[in-house]
């Protein structure tokens, strides 16, 4: 993808991709990455977001409001060093990250996204179950002869969704075919799968997929379409950036009581909740403990009360170091910092629960009257 070298704004930036020629064979795609940054630089941060990807081998060229990034990785599957150029926009607003690319996902991931797996304040967006039933209704109801063609979705034997068919069976399906949506309705039905990649194909226009690691893919071409699949990323981005501002009401803060011979400081904890969407049997209480550990975090010194589900312990985040507890009944999940988190680290706990456990739960704010 040439984009030429200029001062873009981000709307001058989209009329240029939207006619910028792209080679045959390749796709546009959009990768979206949430951070915590609002600019690219700060002269008030000592870490920045341009040094956080400076320091791991991305390259970041300033165009106006644009970067141009450049990274470079080695391939194993094709055994040699691959080059991978993408344009990004940081929107100060809500601190999302949205990279132009026609690179392939692999080389994202192997670049860029190797960022999102490791580092504080930087991590993949996650399209869920409810969001990617949010984008279906949102395309069905725009377009007459939409279909689905093409889905890859899974089933974990953990999960507390229901399956008609031997539920307690990992699995796996990847589907092509014109009755896509009807299909994806029944495979949920009987086997309890949900989808993880889905096609939207619009018969004469374009098709559009869209990967719950946030990434959106445009198989066609065309300023109308490539306008388009801008709609359909805003729509998936508003709804994710709902649970981003739940999990920032929760915080960590010490509060000084001086008496007459010192100043103590005491923690004040706020709490935020995944409430689970059916209630959760004790048996199924390893289940939790489980997908919590096979997410990369560790359980430590929890306690199990017998008869009806209670669990209680502390939660260390080994991919993004992060410290916080967790109390558990059947019907929620109340997560609270146990000294700064940043929100990312929250964020990957929720979509570990999602993925491997309730992929209908859903994050809520802490309310007082919530019994602890």
């Amino acid at each position: 993808m040439r984009i030429r070298t200029g001062e873009y704004t981000f709307s001058s930036f989209l009329e240029e991709l939207i006619k910028t020629e792209i080679q045959p064979g390749k796709h546009l795609r959009v990768a979206c990455f949430i951070t915590a940054f609002n600019e690219w630089e700060s002269p008030h941060d000592p870490f920045s977001l341009k040094q956080l990807l400076g320091q791991n081998g991305v390259e970041v060229r300033e165009l106006g409001e644009i970067r141009r990034l450049v990274g470079r990785y080695y391939n194993t599957r094709l055994r040699k060093n691959v080059r991978v150029e993408l344009f990004a926009y940081l929107q100060p607003e809500t601190s999302l990250l949205l990279c132009f690319t026609t690179a392939n996902k692999e080389d994202v991931d192997g670049t860029i996204g190797r960022i999102a797996d490791t580092f504080t304040g930087f991590y993949y967006v996650f399209i869920s179950s409810k969001t990617f039933g949010m984008l279906e209704d949102f395309l069905f109801n725009r377009f007459r002869f939409i279909k689905i063609t093409y889905f890859n979705a899974y089933r974990s034997s953990r999960f507390s969704f229901p399956s008609e068919i031997r539920p307690n069976f990992d699995r796996s399906i990847e589907y092509y075919g014109d009755d896509g949506r009807k299909t994806l309705k029944e495979f949920k039905q009987f086997y309890g799968v949900l989808p993880k990649i889905i096609r939207f194909s619009v018969p004469d226009f374009a098709a559009y997929q869209v990967h719950n690691g946030g990434q959106f893919t445009l198989y066609g071409d065309g300023e109308e379409q490539r306008r388009f699949m801008l709609k359909i990323i805003d729509v998936a981005m508003k709804d994710i950036l709902l649970t981003r501002r739940v999990i920032e009401t929760s915080s960590f803060e010490l509060i000084p009581i001086e008496t007459e011979r010192r100043v103590f400081r005491f923690p004040k904890l706020t709490p935020w909740i995944i409430r689970f969407s059916r209630p959760v049997e004790y048996l199924k209480g390893e289940d939790v403990i489980s997908v919590i550990s096979g997410g990369n975090f560790s359980v430590f010194n929890h306690v199990f009360a017998k008869g009806s589900l209670r669990l209680n312990g502390m939660v260390v985040d080994k991919t993004k170091p992060c410290i916080f507890t967790i109390d558990v009944n059947s019907e929620r999940i109340v997560i609270a910092p146990f000294n700064e988190v940043s929100f990312d680290s929250f964020l990957r706990f929720y979509e570990t629960i999602i993925e491997g456990f309730d992929p209908d739960a859903v994050c809520e704010r802490f309310e007082q009257q919530e019994e602890v």
